[in-house]
């Protein structure tokens, strides 16, 4: 607390620091496109959570046949012709029920 004239003025414990210590915020997630199409958008909502994920998910469903890059936000899946629709299906039905 600083007293002056006025009263007492309160200033939170590192107020004016921009330190960020790797934790997760609110926002932190991705676009994810499949073959250049638009499939949904993945938050981060633990600590634990990261694009990895989304490649775990789509073998244990059985599919094979995709690579998949993360660059900033934006998750592309490049799944081959055979797989593609599954790949995008998997991946909506992923991206709408976590």
């Amino acid at each position: 607390m600083i007293n002056n004239t006025f009263g007492e003025i309160g200033i939170p414990p590192g107020a004016g620091l921009n330190v960020w210590d790797g934790a997760k915020i609110p926002h932190d997630g991705f676009q994810v496109f499949v073959n250049g199409d638009y499939v949904g958008d993945k938050a981060l909502l633990t600590q634990t959570e990261s694009p990895d994920d989304l490649e775990h998910y789509l073998k244990v469903q059985g599919l094979e046949g995709f690579r998949w890059e993360l660059v900033g936000n934006r998750m592309s899946v490049e799944a081959d012709h055979g797989v593609e629709a599954a790949v995008k299906e998997a991946l909506h039905v992923y991206l709408n029920t976590r």
